[in-house]
């Protein structure tokens, strides 16, 4: 069963600004220890916008066609998190970023998608490991009636996995 959480719309310089988005970061802030991040940065590139706020490795594009390039995010340092909270989500930005995979050494904690539309975090079932799930966004009952709202958006991020609001 995945867990869904709305984090909405990202504005005019394709920052993400609802309180879920926040919420989860810092949730993830305490949680995750690499993150896998799919775009269209060059190394270089990626390097300045991080300003030597972690470490990173390239791993194999998902898609070379589409000159995606992917990279593991690691050894944060503290103000690593504040550079993921501004980065720009537009998928018209020429930079874009198309996915962020959330981990704990290989387990994956959540997920994100970045789409033109409404932009949920899917967090699977993380069985085994012992992480707190709870409290992670303070308002549960607006993020369920946002998620029923956006019901068909939600299953094709899930591709037909059993889901529910957060």
């Amino acid at each position: 069963m995945v867990k869904v959480i709305h984090i909405g719309m990202y504005n005019q310089q394709g920052l993400f600004t609802s309180k879920n988005w926040y919420e989860v970061i810092d949730w993830v802030s305490l949680n995750c220890d690499n993150l896998v991040i799919y775009c269209r940065i060059t190394p270089e590139r990626l390097a300045n916008i991080l300003q030597q706020s972690c470490a990173f490795d390239i791993i194999e594009s998902p898609d070379r066609d589409m000159e995606i390039k992917a990279y593991k995010l690691h050894d944060f340092e503290k103000e690593f998190w504040n550079i993921i909270k501004t980065l720009n989500y537009s998928i018209d930005a020429k930079e874009d970023i198309s996915y962020l995979f959330f981990l704990l050494e290989k387990q994956v904690l959540g997920t994100l998608q970045i789409t033109d539309l409404e932009n949920f975090v899917l967090l699977p079932d993380i069985g085994a490991f012992k992480i707190d799930q709870t409290d992670i966004i303070t308002d549960t009952e607006e993020n369920g009636h946002v998620c029923d709202i956006h019901k068909e958006d939600i299953e094709s991020l899930t591709d037909g996995d059993d889901w529910i609001a957060y």
